[in-house]
């Protein structure tokens, strides 16, 4: 019974008794004043109780404002106006003011701006489901400075279900969010880098690749994954090599090399790749994430470095001896055609001569092809048309293919304007269909196919030539069905010297001046070969769009002077010699200088009378550029010939300087001198 209940009872049984005491015996007093007693004790115990317990709820009370003021949770207590009516110390640091100063703020006022929205459409979801909502936004203190927390809104309500306050918890998830941030930048870290990326848990299976992996790969994200690695695995590494790279990861090292791995294609391709075991918290590795660059173009571009430093080599050689050789062969065929022209046309003689005068040109020609590979030679450039002078040039080239090889040609019917030197694309005209000649010796039904056609560059072009940046060329092709080339041999075939003819048969020069001269033309160059089926070499020019072609014109025949004056110079003395003889022979008179000095001094006292200048370019004490330079203050107008057996540089840049000027190529012979000087003298 209650403290109050006893209380009334007690004073019931008075009143009940009170008009009775009189009449009522000792023993019933007696009892009356028991039963008093146990109320009253009864009444002092209840009333400890609720003392014992009124201490405990204040005791619990006090604990329940510890445990809501130290939560690492913030929380607050809202009117149904939103205004702040409680809050605890946690919510109140982190809006960095203290409680009693929250105390009637609207909420909203503590939230960024940007957020507002959010939490009002919370409160509308919240309110119109009554049930608990989550958000995240960001809050701002007095500092001004934003931070992200989440929101937990609970409603409640009274007995006719109407709102009467909403009750919010706050939790700080500022580092939720910067390790989220930080989660979004490394996933896209490894999305968007340019190497390929798999992690691999321990079974091992793969668990994740990137884009890039798939560029590199061929292999789709859902073709490998829950796949084992080894599905990259070629047959160029040994087992002894795959055997280290696991002993090192599973050491807890990091594993880097460069490995030899197989796309979805069957493929191979270089690649420089890493290893890293990844541990947890225990020290025990979970799994592997490789990183792989593709250096297929790495190697490409050594590849071309290193042929470019043995073109350099190359040209260092030819450079130091084609100044001189040419120079002898020049005289060789000069005086070889002297001779010849002194000869009657019975003469056994004439067949020597000949025999001599072709070496020399085979011999020049040597020179001209190394000088062509290593760049070291300049050439005219001019627009033409590829249609009729392939279809000239097969013409010119069947005298030396046999009749039992049969040719197909096919030329398109659109015209090919290409920007080139005509004699080189002719060299390497027949160069191709000679070796194709060649490779059809023995060969049952022997076939040589030869085709022009207009190609626009594919992607599969592009990505076996990313330097070309050209789209449109001429597709020039020359085919065989003979025996075709050694697989050991195709990368080969274009270096200098190298040749699978026999002895004799070959110099080894002319696919490489082939090479050389596509590559000075800016275009590219394609091997498909098979052996015992043939070879088709297959050859990019870059095409010019829009423009006409100019015709190759034919060579003039010889023609002879009429006694005019004529002044070279030139510190080779037997060369001076045949020049001065083939000129006398041309019909011309000759006067002689040593250098260019020499030349310069007998110019001035010959002035009147000189009508052409032949100058060496490199001469001592004056240079032939120097000596033109000094003649021209003299005569502005005097024709100068530049003959140069290598330094064609100087040779241009001495007719840009000098205008009515032109270069001849030692060794030259007389057809060509004669049609130099009558361009200068006549045109």
């Amino acid at each position: 019974m209650k403290p109050k209940e006893l209380r009334k009872r007690a004073e019931e049984i008075l009143l009940d008794k009170s008009e009775h005491l009189k009449e009522m015996s000792p023993e019933e007093i007696q009892h009356l004043l028991e039963e008093l007693h146990t109320h009253q004790i009864e009444l002092e115990i209840q009333n400890e109780e609720l003392r014992i317990s009124q201490e405990d709820l204040s005791k619990s009370h006090a604990r329940y404002q510890d445990l809501y003021h130290s939560a690492p949770v913030g929380y607050l207590t809202l009117n149904e106006k939103g205004l702040i009516v409680e809050a605890n110390q946690t919510i109140a640091d982190m809006l960095n003011l203290p409680i009693v100063k929250l105390m009637g703020i609207p909420f909203t006022d503590f939230i960024a701006y940007n957020d507002q929205d959010i939490f009002y459409q919370l409160k509308r979801r919240l309110l119109e489901n009554k049930t608990p909502q989550h958000c995240e936004l960001q809050l701002n203190n007095q500092s001004l400075n934003d931070f992200w927390v989440l929101l937990g809104c609970n409603t409640i309500v009274d007995d006719s279900e109407q709102i009467q306050e909403i009750r919010i918890s706050i939790s700080d998830i500022a580092d939720y969010k910067l390790a989220q941030e930080e989660l979004v930048k490394l996933s896209k870290a490894l999305q968007y880098s340019g190497e390929g990326i798999m992690i691999v848990n321990r079974a091992p299976v793969i668990e994740y690749i990137n884009p890039s992996f798939t560029k590199i790969t061929g292999y789709l994200a859902e073709e490998v994954i829950g796949r084992n690695p080894n599905i990259l695995k070629s047959n160029a590494q040994e087992p002894a090599f795959y055997k280290n790279m696991w002993d090192t990861i599973n050491s807890g090292e990091v594993w880097h090399g460069s490995i030899t791995n197989k796309k979805k294609d069957g493929t191979y391709y270089p690649a420089l790749m890493s290893i890293a075991p990844i541990q947890d918290h225990k020290g025990n590795i979970t799994h592997y994430v490789a990183t792989q660059t593709d250096m297929t173009e790495h190697e490409h571009l050594e590849n071309q470095f290193r042929e470019a430093q043995k073109m350099e080599a190359i040209g260092v050689l030819a450079g130091g001896i084609a100044h001189d050789f040419n120079n002898i062969l020049a005289g060789i065929m000069g005086y070889a055609e002297l001779a010849k022209n002194k000869l009657g046309t019975d003469d056994p003689l004439n067949k020597n001569i000949n025999t001599i005068y072709q070496l020399s040109m085979r011999a020049a020609e040597m020179i001209k092809q190394l000088l062509t590979f290593a760049h070291k030679d300049q050439i005219a450039m001019n627009n033409f048309s590829l249609n009729s002078f392939v279809t000239d040039g097969l013409e010119l080239a069947r005298l030396s293919i046999p009749e039992n090889i049969e040719q197909e040609l096919n030329i398109c019917s659109e015209e090919i304007i290409v920007y080139g030197n005509a004699t080189q694309i002719q060299q390497i005209l027949i160069n191709l269909l000679n070796n194709a000649r060649d490779a059809l010796d023995g060969i049952e039904k022997p076939k040589i196919t030869c085709s022009l056609q207009p190609y626009y560059a594919d992607d599969a072009f592009k990505q076996r030539h990313p330097q070309v940046k050209q789209n449109q060329f001429a597709l020039l092709s020359v085919g065989d069905n003979g025996v075709g080339i050694q697989n050991e041999d195709i990368d080969k075939i274009f270096e200098p010297f190298f040749s699978t003819k026999e002895a004799g048969k070959g110099t080894g020069l002319g696919l490489s001046m082939v090479y050389g001269a596509i590559e000075s033309h800016n275009g590219v160059i394609e091997v498909d070969s098979e052996v015992g089926k043939g070879t088709v070499f297959t050859i990019y020019l870059p095409i010019i769009v829009g423009l006409k072609g100019e015709q190759v014109s034919p060579e003039r025949t010889i023609v002879k002077g009429n006694d005019q004056l004529i002044l070279i110079a030139d510190d080779n003395e037997p060369l001076r010699e045949v020049i001065e003889a083939t000129l006398i022979n041309l019909k011309f008179r000759v006067i002689s200088a040593v250098d260019g000095e020499d030349a310069f001094n007998l110019y001035e006292k010959h002035k009147n009378e000189i009508c052409l200048v032949i100058l060496d370019v490199i001469m001592p004490k004056i240079n032939g550029v120097d000596a033109a330079v000094k003649i021209r203050q003299l005569d502005s107008t005097m024709p100068i010939i530049f003959a140069t057996g290598y330094d064609k540089k100087g040779a241009i840049s001495a007719q840009q300087q000098v205008k009515n000027s032109v270069i001849l190529n030692k060794p030259f012979s007389a057809k060509e001198l004669s049609k130099t000087i009558n361009q200068l003298l006549y045109l």
